[in-house]
This record gives C-alpha cells, sequence and structure tokens, in this order.
C-alpha cells in the first residue's frame, strides 16, 4: 500500500468518526415529534414548558402543559391524597385533566419552583399537593417550611398579596393571618419518566430535572372558601442559604 493511500484511509476513518455520531444525532432529533424539516432551521421558541426557569416576557413567550408531561403529573394528582374532589374543578381547563389550572395556564411560583398540582377539601382540611421542580438536595418534610394566606387575609389588607415575597420575619400580623396549623403529610422524590424527559428537552427546557420532589401539605380549612390563597414554601437550598417561593392558589 502506498503511502498516499495509508494517508487517505486514516483521513477518512478520522472523518467518519468524527461526524457519524453528529449526523445519528441530528437524525434522531429530527424523529421527535413537531420536529420540522432537515432542510429548515429550527424556528425561534415563542412557548416554552411552564416549568422552565428561564426569565422570559409573558407577552413574548406563552408558557404551556406539554401534553406527556400533563397526563403523567395527571397520573401523580390521582395517586394521591389530593385526587378526591380534584376533577370537574371550576379552576381545571377540563373535566379530564387532575391537575390544577387557571384556565390554561398551571399553578406555579414566578420562579417556577413551586408547582400546585392538585387540591382535595375535607372535614376542616385543606389538602394541597404541591411539586418542587428544579433539583432538590433532599426531600425529608423538617427542611420545608409552608404556610398559606387565605383569601379573607388577602382581601381584607391584613396581609398584602405578595407580601412574604420579602423574606422578612414574619410580623404579627403574618402570623396571625397565616394558617398556623399545617402538616406535611407526604414528601418523597419521583423521578421524571423518560418520555416527559425527552419531551421537556425537545419543547426548549434542554437540561430538565431528572427528578422533583412531591409534597402533600394539610391545612387547617379556613373561614371563606373559594377565592385566592398563597402558598409559601420555604427551604434551605442547600448552600445554608433560605430559600423563599410563593404560589398563588385560585379554588
Amino acid at each position: 500500500m502506498k503511502r498516499e493511500t495509508r494517508v487517505n484511509l486514516i483521513f477518512l476513518g478520522v472523518f467518519l468518526a468524527l461526524s457519524i455520531p453528529g449526523g445519528v444525532l441530528l437524525f434522531k432529533k429530527k424523529l421527535e415529534p413537531g420536529a420540522g424539516r432537515m432542510s429548515t432551521p429550527d424556528f425561534v421558541k415563542t412557548r416554552l414548558p411552564f416549568m422552565v426557569p428561564f426569565d422570559t416576557p409573558d407577552d413574548r413567550v406563552a408558557r404551556y402543559v406539554p401534553e406527556l408531561t400533563g397526563k403523567w403529573i395527571d397520573g401523580l394528582v390521582r395517586q394521591s391524597a389530593v385526587s378526591a374532589g380534584n376533577l370537574g374543578n371550576e379552576v381545571n381547563a377540563g373535566a379530564e385533566r387532575a391537575m390544577l389550572m387557571n384556565g390554561h395556564k398551571a399553578m406555579i411560583s414566578p420562579d417556577r419552583i413551586v408547582q400546585a398540582a392538585g387540591l382535595r377539601r375535607e372535614a376542616g382540611k385543606i389538602v394541597v399537593g404541591l411539586i418542587l421542580w428544579g433539583e432538590q438536595d433532599r426531600p425529608e418534610a423538617e427542611r420545608y417550611r409552608i404556610s398559606i394566606v387565605p383569601a379573607k387575609a388577602l382581601q381584607s389588607g391584613a396581609l398584602p398579596s405578595g407580601a412574604l415575597k420579602s423574606g422578612a420575619a414574619p410580623s404579627a400580623t403574618d402570623t396571625d393571618a397565616r394558617i398556623a396549623s399545617s402538616r406535611i403529610i407526604a414528601a418523597r422524590w419521583i423521578e421524571l419518566p423518560a418520555e416527559v424527559s425527552r419531551e421537556l428537552a425537545s419543547a426548549g427546557y434542554t437540561k430538565p430535572p431528572r427528578r422533583v420532589v412531591w409534597m402533600e401539605v394539610e391545612f387547617d380549612q379556613p373561614g371563606q372558601t373559594g377565592g385566592e390563597m398563597e402558598i409559601e414554601v420555604r427551604f434551605d437550598a442547600g448552600t445554608g442559604a433560605i430559600r423563599q417561593s410563593i404560589v398563588k392558589l385560585f379554588t
């Protein structure tokens, strides 16, 4: 074999070794549902899954519930202690949807961490199902401090909407406005199914979490039913700093 032939074969082998993996990845990406033609560039995304933690203007980038992700959350709600009495709720997008919705929007905190996924009322109690998106270090219940402000307190001005966001120590008024007795009855990790991770990655969540924290929290029933409530979740972010997220719950 001539020297030139040997050099050409080495070059061809290196070229194939570098190009074939990229070609396979591109081919698989274009096989995904909703992918465009290979001859056309990807479009600029005008909507993102509701939990993607990117800071985007709401008037330019719509937030939505991906199909497989929504069905997965529906299953979590139906299997939990918050499933009874949740189906057919007025705030849901349809009778088949178990996940709590405000119209067609998921109920999630502005920082895209805490989602109010389910709600059940029983004698003197409210049980709320929460999903904490993002990688959490530990799911132990003692890490979390959860309080709720009922619509009555918000409407009366005892505690203005969003007042808990300051992160300051609660005043006497704050304490009176909250429902004092809350109890975390379940807190555990739940792995994201592979098809949900692929759907989120394809929809623009380039690195979705491998797992989320599912929590079920029990509160005393406020005297006034219906309206808006705020749920505040405080937890150790893993660096010793206390993180605070607030989700508005419409019931």
